[in-house]
């Protein structure tokens, strides 16, 4: 959060390296900083253009979930809504609310952030719920986040309750007392001036993306930061001593204040019902593993937000409910999910245009029959709704599934898998997939050919990877064809 506080200028580097269609390398790097300076957006502070400098602002893209990185190599792929607020970016009150509802699914620890694994937690649906939160007269002031709202590790409701009573007791307390209490050690002080330094980055992205009204309050006194180098910061030192030693920053206490702006109230409301603010997002990770939970995280695209933007649905909002659907009947939370699940994985396939699928499921058949139109060539497709790590396959059972209505091969589509599972298939016209790998491939291909969707790519890969698990190829073809570094056709 500290590198770049304008809203707008992370817009205007995420526009760039999606328009230059490069691979995020040292080159494109150089590239982005002569096409920024020569715009006069970037003035480099000793008079050379630096890659590191503009490596951290790229860092920003991914860690505001514009645009997640490839594991495998230097692509990034831009998120549902990144690309949605960048073409865009000219309305305002839809650039505010599709900016606010990236950050609601953005969680700590970051899997793009070296952070602590003690956070588990998603910091700004927190910030939303106390901004929402009548008792706290519908604001936030700075030194409540630097001094308690930052400290978070984990919430749930009774901490969520404690928490308010602090913040209304701290409230009470006069900003020149709490200034001493700031200032009493130096050790406290440094670790609170950097907090405040966050929070002032916090505040300013918001203010400047819309989302909230930023007001000034007065200034109290300066924290001091820095000047022991590597040294550990005594708690106490004479003045004598201590004017020898030049912080690295002095950061000033204000009692400013943030409010939500009116015309994302509707939508906070509506993301904090479907999405509760104590939500633990370690618990998907353990689960899901860290590619599907990436995918998961940058692939959110609630239907709350599209009611709020009044976005009808078009193919490629489709594809947007039709993905988020996969993941969400693939979990089986409810009764009927499993037929759901089967339901809509036939309902993704037909959006390919060279494919015909109908659900059929029951005892002794396969879930879904599919004709790949191009050749005229039958494939199964078997959909495993499961709240747990799909441990065992069948694999005679489904070679009777196929015998039955003549395929080739059968898909295996689950939420997660046990490696015991990809044992089972080897050596056999199977392959398994994620559903969250499926629906992210669906997503990103109907984005890059809205009017040519074909099932050909996937096919290929299937094809030469048979009793095998295709996610991690699925993911890096996705990477490698529709993220930055996108080879022209």
């Amino acid at each position: 959060m500290k590198y770049v506080n304008s809203f707008e200028l992370v817009t205007r580097y995420a526009e760039l390296i999606r328009k230059l269609k490069s691979k995020v390398d040292d080159e494109t790097i150089k590239e982005i900083n002569t096409i920024m300076k020569n715009l006069e957006i970037y003035q480099p502070m000793y008079g050379k253009p630096s890659v590191d400098t503009t490596n951290f602002k790229i860092c920003q893209i991914v860690y505001f979930m514009f645009a997640y990185r490839n594991d495998n190599s230097k692509e990034i792929v831009f998120s549902p809504l990144g690309n949605l607020l960048l073409d865009h970016l000219e309305n305002k009150e839809w650039v505010a609310k599709i900016f606010a509802t990236m950050l609601y699914n953005m969680p700590f620890n970051h899997p793009f952030n070296k952070m602590s694994p003690a956070f588990n937690l998603y910091p700004i649906r927190i910030i939303f719920k106390l901004l929402s939160d009548s008792r706290l007269d519908y604001k936030l002031y700075q030194d409540e986040v630097f001094y308690h709202v930052f400290w978070l590790k984990e919430i749930n409701e009774q901490s969520y309750e404690e928490l308010v009573s602090t913040l209304l007791s701290f409230r009470s307390t006069p900003p020149e007392i709490k200034y001493r209490i700031f200032t009493e050690k130096l050790s406290i002080q440094d670790t609170l001036a950097n907090a405040l330094h966050e929070t002032s980055y916090l505040f300013g992205q918001l203010e400047s993306a819309g989302i909230v009204l930023k007001f000034d309050g007065t200034n109290i006194g300066t924290l001091r930061q820095g000047g022991f180098g590597r040294k550990e910061i005594p708690d106490f030192i004479s003045q004598e001593e201590l004017i020898r030693h030049k912080p690295t920053g002095t950061r000033m206490y204000k009692t400013e204040w943030v409010e939500l702006n009116k015309n994302i109230k509707d939508l906070i409301c509506s993301l904090l019902s479907a999405y509760p603010y104590y939500e633990k997002p370690h618990d998907l990770l353990n689960t899901l593993g860290r590619q599907d939970y990436i995918l998961h995280l940058y692939n959110f695209y609630p239907k709350e937000l599209l009611l709020s933007l009044g976005i009808r649905q078009d193919r490629i909002e489709t594809i947007f409910q039709l993905s988020k659907n996969i993941n969400k009947y693939s979990r089986n939370q409810q009764e009927g999910d499993c037929y759901r699940f089967e339901n809509i994985l036939a309902d993704a396939f037909n959006e390919f245009d060279d494919v015909d699928a109908h659900a059929i499921g029951g005892a002794g058949n396969t879930d879904i029959e599919c004709i790949y139109l191009t050749i005229n060539e039958k494939f199964a497709i078997e959909a495993k709704s499961t709240q747990t790590k799909l441990g065992e396959i069948n694999a005679g059972r489904l070679q009777l599934h196929r015998d039955k209505i003549r395929a080739k091969y059968t898909i295996i589509v689950a939420p997660y898998y046990k490696p015991s599972a990809e044992i089972d298939i080897a050596n056999t016209q199977n392959v398994m997939i994620t559903a969250s790998s499926l629906s992210n491939f669906l997503y990103q291909s109907t984005i890059h050919n809205p009017h040519n969707m074909s099932y050909e790519p996937l096919y290929k890969i299937i094809t030469q990877s048979f009793g095998t698990n295709i996610t991690s190829k699925v993911n890096d073809y996705v990477a490698k064809c529709y993220g930055i570094g996108k080879t022209q056709q």
